[in-house]
């Protein structure tokens, strides 16, 4: 009988501890769960659909992040981005064009072409199409012997002599011999800028030059569409920066 008893108590015991055993074994697993395992098949969806609208936006508004960083960045752009003449060009795609080649940066850190935009014979040359034309077909450092020189100065509204002192100078003259600024003269991005106002004040100032050779500028400029950062710009409080 205490034989019997014993045997009965030893596996009473026995399956005591398999039970505790199997309770820790269910809490520990229980604790190893993640919270986002409990969510089921809908509650992933939501998680991505929210990360997926995060993106969206600063995709669209990094226009105006861009520019408020870079008014932050840059004194010249904090201050040029109050001018009007600095406005409107901002939206000319020719701007935007020629600042995506580089042609920009190096026209103006030219120093024939920042003596030649000051001088009114050189402005008035450069809106004619007639001298586009003569340069298309004779190139620039031969202009002064052309034979159709008259008919040039006679359609740029100058007279004949002052026509050949500028193109006989020795600023345009480096400028005509400088492989990139000439080939500039066949572009149309250019042409249409030199009849700008708005651009021929701002190559005239030592700010505007030192913008556009700002690698952040010319980022902005390469990023987004000319009318998204006009639009940007001129909505944003300047006042704030």
């Amino acid at each position: 009988m205490a034989q019997g008893n014993m045997r009965k108590y030893a596996m009473l015991i026995a399956v005591g501890v398999v039970a505790a055993g199997a309770l820790v074994s269910v809490s520990l697993q229980r604790n190893t769960i993640k919270p986002e395992d409990t969510q089921g098949a809908i509650g992933k969806r939501d998680v991505y659909r929210e990360g997926d609208s995060a993106k969206v936006d600063v995709a669209q508004t990094g226009a105006p992040v861009a520019v408020k960083e870079l008014l932050k960045a840059s004194p010249e752009f904090k201050t040029l981005a109050k001018d009007q003449a600095f406005q409107t060009l901002l939206a000319d795609k020719s701007f935007a064009n020629l600042v995506k080649d580089g042609s920009m940066a190096g026209l103006l850190k030219n120093d024939a072409f920042q003596t030649l935009i000051k001088q009114g014979a050189f402005l008035a040359l450069t809106k004619n199409d007639a001298f586009y034309q003569l340069a298309a077909k004779d190139g620039l450092t031969n202009l002064e012997n052309s034979p159709q020189l008259a008919a040039l100065a006679s359609a740029a509204g100058l007279n004949q002599a002052a026509l050949v002192q500028l193109v006989s100078s020795s600023h345009f003259q480096a400028f005509a011999s400088n492989a990139s600024m000439a080939s500039l003269v066949n572009n149309q991005s250019f042409q249409h800028l030199m009849g700008q106002g708005a651009f021929v004040a701002l190559a005239q100032q030592q700010s505007f030059a030192s913008l556009v050779n700002q690698a952040s500028f010319q980022a902005l400029i390469s990023s987004y569409s000319s009318q998204q950062l006009s639009q940007e710009l001129t909505s944003t409080n300047l006042s704030q920066f």
